[in-house]
């Protein structure tokens, strides 16, 4: 391998290394040319954003200064139209002196100015919210998007489009609402410092991109130029190493190459040597001056720009071949001999560290520099309209000092506008109000509207009321609007003082004042009307038609009324209403029409009073005029000192004095003495204090009889409260006293013996019971009840039987002290009450006297009868504390003398007493039993000992008490005896056994049952008719199933009526049989006579038959007299083998007992039935017998 030179090693060709310098110095320039394109970029979005935010800084202070002037009345005319989106109370309003205001539409403003500004500009902007009040600001779909963004939490919305192949900036930024605002929004819910919306403005970028190109061919033509220069440079030393010619050529061929970059520029290009010629121009640059680029070259600067034009532009050229650079406009006339504005560049262009030259690169922004003119006279426009505007405006800054004020400020004033700067506006209030407050720097400060009213002080003198609002359209600049109201606040003071006057007189007036409109509905009406007509609250009538209140009678005439009256003239009526409430009223208006400005009748005023107490008077005169003469009471009226001044007719027939003989005369005349002076004083103290008096009197006639009149005195006052007289009202109550009387004696007596009846007996005792109770005594009360009265009353007729009472009566009368009381209760029964006893012994003695008086001979008109009396007696208070339960203790004590055999007496038993409430408990549980199913049927098997077949079952019944357990009859039977449980009891046993044994003849099994029935049954008159519905209700049950059994000593009781429902039921089939024979006394004729087929031993007799020779006599002699009979003999009780097999002995086959099965429910009986077995003992000995 050859080596290399040492000289080609260390250093590279002179070709390759001017090229690498080449390649770096272009990359360079390219990252220089990219960076400065971007930067230029970013200026246009820059330049494009800040004339979007000064779009929206003037739109806003155009807002907020029409916002102001929302609230400004002002004279309507083209340019302050109302405004329809404004949501005030009184938008359009009239002045007192006739002066027609209007709210100034700030939105109609607004619309103008805009309008104004698109012409110029070309820019728009808007406003948006999610809740927009007018439909046309309404968000788009962008502006929602940066309305939701706000509400996130972002502080603006911009973005780039394009639309008809041009591309515009959008920027949005919120709004906050201030005190402004709020005039218009706040029935939307927004408070200070919400964001209410998003404000707007589009920006076209055409210019701005136009701009931007212009700057972007500078760049890259001076980046061009400087890569160009870098190159010669290059070339230059280039050719130092390759020769001169090729640098020469290299350096035409890159100044060729700079100069079509250059050429194709549209700015203005020029390089100027340091003697101000130009060494290279192009096209653009020429063409201004209407010449070519080569036709430039080698001319100096003042030449091809003209002297006015060289000298603005030359100190920038010398500063700049100084080593300086200058950036400025400036206009020039171009060759078609318009002015243009140039933004004009010079920048220095340096060889090995020594300015050559310059570089000039000028940018016509003609249009831009148009657009900024445009503002600036919209601007001026703004405050020429400010200026000339008629509202008093101040410009202040935030410490409220004046800057600038307009002439109607000055006028307001009173001292020129020039004079004002400097001033604050607190300076000219009234002293007093100088310490009020103005405006708060923090709110003008975030936009808010301050606003007050104050009195200010001209300075040529006078003070005047001035409405101001302040608004904050900058940082430190505030407007300050001012409007005289000085004629309003006269106005509203003149006008608050008359109202005031008007309502107090009208709120106060006694009588109801109201205002009715045309069409009948009530439009105003005092607090008397209201009262009157009976409303809560005014909302009651108001609106409504007042004839409603009209009674129907009144109403035509009312609405006659109502026509004339708003027909120009006057009328006054009375009619009648119906309040609300019900009540009727009469009232008397007097209504006159009420005219608007033009004459017109547009309502009523009515003036009423209420003339209902006026109206019964009169009615009441004629009436009393009338009634005076004719009413059948008497009247008499006197004076304050009770001269009779004047009488009524009747007065003269109660009393039998004429009128002569009364007028002039003192009612005293007529006193009868029985009243004594106690009463008349307090007859007279109640007509001074409470002016009448209400009673009975009773009083003489001129016959000298006494007679009770029922008066009514009352005391008249005249309307000063004065006394002139008093009318007395009296009615004769004689007979009715009398009458009364014979009432209340029938009401509190006995009509037959006039013995205190059972009404007076309780007043009797209450009095009797706290005397004793005083006297620390005992009261006795005694029960009576007379034995054998029916008897006579039965056989010799009621009249006797009265007789014997009254007789009765009478003697008992005798018998008590005057302080005792004797009282017929009815029927024969009497109660006596004995006071005054100290112990029971004296009771006793009062008690055999009694006895002994009741016992003697009554004589009657049939003859003399003799009858004696049970007494039943307890004490107060030993045996109770209550009248009537002391009246029942000597009932019951008066059952036990009857029980203990007449004529005689019995004290109260407690113990038994106790036994009786025990046994109605009892009663009392056991029915709610029956009706809750707690009792239950039990059967118990009859046997034929021969055989061991069962012939039947004896039903049983068992009380399944939820506490106390399954109770068999006797803890419960002997309770109910005297109740009338026993029918129901025996109506459920037969409707329960019957319905047992449907169940079994279902199953297939015919079980005869029998039935104790109780002797009520018997007489029950329809019992037969009841057994016969039960069978029936059963049509299963073969009647021949069934057995009653009934009691010896129940059957006998009425041998008849038992006999005659015995054979009625065995008709239907129903067999019976005599239970516990042997125990009554019934005779061998009664057996005989009873058709039963069965005789059941009792089983005491069988229990004891095996020890004890007469109770075996007794079950022989049964069986006996069964076969005799021939009727079937059944033994109860056997409870051993040892009593059937003497049984069987005897000749008795058939039983019942434990000995064969205790009483079992029904569901265990055909178990037994299957399982039970006859003894041996009882085979053997039926055996024996046979």
């Amino acid at each position: 391998m050859d080596k290399v030179p040492a000289t080609e090693i260390i250093r590279p060709p002179v070709g390759r290394r001017y090229l690498a310098a080449a390649l770096v110095w272009t990359l360079l320039v390219a990252v220089s040319v990219g960076n400065s394109l971007y930067q230029q970029s970013l200026e246009v979005e820059k330049s494009a954003m800040t004339a979007a935010r000064a779009n929206i800084a003037k739109d806003l202070n155009f807002r907020r200064w029409a916002a102001s002037h929302g609230g400004v009345y002002v004279q309507p005319d083209t340019r302050t139209p109302p405004n329809p989106y404004l949501k005030v109370p009184k938008r359009d309003v009239v002045t007192s002196d006739g002066m027609a205001l209007t709210l100034m539409n700030p939105a109609y403003m607004l619309r103008q100015m805009q309008s104004e500004y698109m012409g110029e500009f070309g820019a728009q902007s808007r406003i948006t919210s999610l809740k927009p009040m007018n439909p046309g600001n309404a968000p788009k779909e962008w502006e929602r998007q940066a309305l939701t963004g706000f509400e996130q939490g972002e502080a603006e919305y911009r973005e780039i489009v394009e639309r008809d192949d041009k591309r515009y900036l959008r920027l949005m930024l919120p709004i906050v609402a201030e005190q402004a605002c709020l005039q218009c929004h706040a029935d939307q819910g927004y408070r200070l410092g919400d964001i209410r919306g998003g404000i707007s403005s589009v920006v076209p970028l055409e210019s701005f991109e136009a701009q931007g190109a212009e700057t972007h061919l500078a760049i890259l033509a001076s980046h061009g130029m400087l890569w160009l220069v870098g190159l010669c440079g290059f070339g230059l030393g280039y050719r130092q190493d390759r020769g001169l010619e090729d640098a020469r050529l290299d350096a035409e061929q890159d100044m060729q190459r700079y100069r079509e970059i250059v050429e194709t520029s549209d700015d203005l290009l020029a390089f100027l040597d340091r003697e101000q010629r130009y060494q290279v121009v192009n096209s653009a640059y020429a063409k201004v001056y209407g010449s070519i680029p080569e036709a430039l070259v080698g001319r100096h600067v003042r030449d091809v720009m003209g002297g006015a034009f060289y000298e603005s532009v030359a100190p920038y050229i010398t500063r700049t071949l100084e080593g300086g650079s200058a950036r400025f406009r400036e206009t020039q006339t171009f060759s078609d001999g318009q002015q243009h504005m140039l933004d004009v560049a010079y920048r220095p262009y340096r060889l090995h560290g020594r300015v050559e030259g310059l570089v000039a690169s000028l940018r016509d922004v003609t249009e831009q520099w148009k657009a900024e003119q445009a503002l600036t006279l919209s601007e001026a426009k703004f405050r020429s309209y400010l200026a000339d505007a008629p509202i008093p405006i101040l410009v202040a800054d935030s410490d409220g000092l004046i800057m600038e004020a307009n002439p109607a400020a000055g006028r307001l004033l009173g001292i020129p506008r020039n004079e004002l700067a400097g001033h604050r506006l607190t300076e000219f209030y009234l002293p007093n109000d100088r310490e009020s407050p103005h405006w708060d720097k923090e709110n003008l400060l975030s936009g808010s509207l301050v606003e007050g009213e104050n009195r200010v002080l001209r300075r040529g003198g006078g003070a005047a009321w001035v409405m101001w609002r302040v608004v904050g359209i900058e940082a430190g600049c505030s407007l300050v609007f001012l409007v005289e109201i000085s004629a309003r606040k006269a106005a509203e003071r003149s006008l608050m003082e008359r109202e005031i006057e008007l309502r107090t007189i009208v709120e106060t007036d006694p009588e109801c004042i109201k205002v009715i409109n045309s069409d009948g509905t009530l439009r105003q009406m005092n607090p008397a009307g209201l009262a009157m007509v009976e409303a809560d609250g005014a909302e009651q009538v108001l609106g409504r038609p007042i004839s409603g209140i009209v009674v129907p009678e009144c109403r035509d005439a009312f609405m006659a009324l109502h026509e004339r009256v708003m027909k120009g003239e006057s009328g006054t009526l009375q009619f009648e209403i119906k309040g609300l409430k019900g009540t009727r009223r009469w009232l008397e208006t007097q209504a006159v029409p009420m005219r608007n400005g033009t004459g017109e009748v547009t309502a009523i005023l009515g003036v009423t009073r209420d003339i209902t107490e006026r109206r019964r008077n009169e009615e009441g005169l004629r009436l009393a005029a009338v009634a005076f003469g004719s009413v059948t009471d008497g009247i008499v009226v006197t004076d304050p000192n009770g001269i009779i001044v004047d009488v009524n007719a009747s007065f003269e027939g109660l009393t039998g004095y004429s009128r002569e003989e009364l007028v002039g005369s003192n009612p005293r005349m007529l006193h009868s003495g029985m009243q004594d002076a106690e009463f008349y004083r307090t007859m007279w103290h109640a007509l001074l204090t409470q002016h009448v008096w209400v009673g009975e009197l009773h009083n003489r006639r001129k016959d000298g009889s006494v007679y009770v009149q029922y008066s009514r005195i009352t005391a008249v006052h005249d309307a000063n409260g004065r006394l002139t007289h008093y009318v007395g009202i009296s009615s004769d109550i004689t007979e009715l006293r009398h009458s009364q009387q014979r009432l209340e004696h029938l009401a509190y007596h006995d009509l037959l013996t006039h013995l205190p009846n059972r009404v007076l007996l309780g007043d009797r005792m209450r009095q009797a019971m706290a005397l004793a109770d005083r006297k620390k005594e005992l009261l006795a009360v005694c029960y009576l009840d007379l034995d054998g009265f029916k008897p006579i009353n039965d056989t010799w007729g009621h009249e006797a039987g009265d007789q014997l009472l009254i007789e009765t009566a009478e003697r008992l009368r005798q018998c008590v002290r005057g302080a005792d009381t004797v009282s017929r209760l009815g029927g024969d029964e009497f109660v006596i009450l004995l006071g005054e006893m100290t112990e029971v012994d004296e009771v006793g003695q009062a008690l055999h006297r009694i006895l002994d008086t009741l016992n003697r001979p009554y004589p009657l008109p049939h003859g003399e009868v003799v009858i004696s009396a049970s007494l039943g007696v307890t004490l107060y208070p030993l045996d109770g504390d209550d009248a009537d339960v002391l009246i029942r203790h000597a009932d019951q004590a008066m059952y036990a003398a009857k029980q203990a055999g007449k004529s005689c007496f019995r004290l109260f038993d407690p113990e038994h007493d106790r036994a009786s409430r025990n046994q109605q408990e009892q009663i009392k549980r056991f029915s709610s039993a029956l009706e809750n199913g707690e009792l239950r049927l039990h059967y118990q098997p009859k046997v034929d000992m021969r055989s061991g077949r069962m012939i039947g079952a004896e039903a049983l019944l068992r009380w399944q008490h939820p506490e106390q357990g399954l109770l068999v009859p006797g803890q419960f039977l002997s309770a109910l005896e005297s109740a009338d449980l026993a029918l129901p009891l025996g109506e459920w046993v037969l409707g329960e056994a019957l319905g047992q044994m449907a169940s079994w003849e279902a199953q297939g099994l015919l079980i005869n049952i029998s039935v104790n029935i109780s002797s009520q049954h018997l007489q029950q008159r329809d019992f037969v008719g009841r057994l016969r519905h039960l069978l029936t209700a059963h049509p299963r049950v073969a009647p021949s199933q069934l057995t009653l059994e009934i009691l010896e000593t129940s059957a006998v009781e009425d041998m008849a009526q038992v006999s005659q429902v015995i054979q009625a039921c065995r008709a239907l089939g129903v067999s019976f049989a005599l239970d516990d024979f042997g125990t009554g006394y019934s005779s061998l004729t009664y057996l005989r006579q009873l058709p039963t087929e069965e005789l059941k031993i009792d089983q005491s007799f069988v229990r004891d038959m095996l020890k004890d020779r007469d109770d075996r006599a007794i079950v022989e002699g049964v069986i006996s007299l069964a076969h005799t009979f021939g009727r079937q003999a059944i033994a109860e009780g056997v409870e051993t083998l040892e009593h059937g097999v003497l049984l069987l002995q005897l000749g008795c086959h058939l039983a019942q007992g434990y000995a064969i099965a205790h009483p079992m429910p029904a569901e265990q009986l055909l178990a037994w039935q299957n399982s039970w077995m006859l003894p041996d003992e009882w085979a053997r000995a039926a055996k024996a017998s046979a």
